[in-house]
This record gives structure tokens, sequence and C-alpha cells, in this order.
């Protein structure tokens, strides 16, 4: 497990299967190589009134054998839930084959995003006709997926027991 604890760090994890927690602070989180968990609590959150924190994931594998997960632990579970969570998706390549995903959090419930997760490079797959992205979740101790297809202005966030949550996206599709 890699804890970057306060202030701005960078993350590397190794061959294996990884745990990553950037902590406060803007942090730059690279998994390497295997199944990676990247994880954020209610601890890791700065509040409005210290700005708004960025974390980036350069390296999050969302195709193949190893498949990294995106993991909110317990206390962020609610928050999710409640929908004080806003995401947008960018194309950063010219076929729309790769692109970034960004998450917002508001943390503190006064309707301003308190930290942004930047996920990168994310691979997008053509399932029937219909391009879409899908990463692996953790959300509390429930394994899910978040699913952004291009035909809609919204993504559906499964929580693994059979609830899914919609949230509307900004999208360039």
């Amino acid at each position: 497990m890699l804890y970057g604890q306060g202030g701005d760090d960078t993350l590397s994890g190794g061959r294996g299967d990884d745990t990553l927690i950037g902590g406060r602070g803007e942090d730059t989180l690279i998994g390497g190589t295997g199944s990676d968990k990247f994880q954020w609590s209610l601890d890791d959150m700065p509040s409005s009134a210290d700005g708004t924190e960025t974390d980036v994931i350069v390296d999050f594998d969302n195709q193949g054998d190893t498949q990294d997960t995106l993991a909110f632990v317990e206390d962020l579970t609610q928050l999710i839930k409640d929908g004080q969570v806003s995401i947008s998706w960018q194309t950063t390549d010219s076929d729309e084959a790769e692109g970034t995903l960004t998450i917002g959090l508001d943390a503190d419930g006064d309707s301003q995003m308190d930290q942004q997760i930047d996920i990168e490079s994310l691979s997008v797959v053509t399932n029937g006709g219909q391009q879409e992205v899908v990463i692996n979740t953790l959300i509390g101790s429930q394994e899910g997926e978040l699913r952004l297809t291009q035909d809609g202005n919204n993504t559906e966030l499964s929580v693994g027991d059979g609830q899914d949550l919609e949230i509307d996206v900004d999208t360039d599709w």
C-alpha cells in the first residue's frame, strides 16, 4: 500500500497489484503493471475553504487481464449515493479511442467541488455499435462499475447491490 499523506505527492506502484492512496494535496498516481486500486476516503478530501484539489491517475487500465479499480471507502458511499458527484468526459485523440474521465466530489455538501479526480488515458471500446468507457469500481465494499456510453448525457454507476445511480455527465461526444 502506497500512501501519500498530506502535500502534493507522486506515488508510483510496481509490477504487482498495488493500492495507492494519495491523501490530502494534489497527487499524481501511477499504478504500474498489475491490477491496481486507486482509493479515496472522506479523510482525504479538502473542504471548500481549502479550494479544489486535483488528483491525477496517469495509467488507469480499463481493458485486458489486469484491470484497475477506482475505490471509494465506506465514508464516501453515502456522499456518492446522495448525488454529490459530477462526471465529465473529454476525448484526447482524433479517433475518439482514448480520453480523460473527470470525477468531482462535493465532500462537505455546500454545492462546491472539493476533490477532482482526473483519470487519464482511458480506452474507449465499441460494444454493439456503441462507444463506451467502463471502469471497475469499489464503493464501500461492493464491486460495481461506472459505464459511460456515447449515446446519452448520463452515465450509470453501479454500486454492486443491483442499485444503479444515474449521474449527469458533461461530454464532448
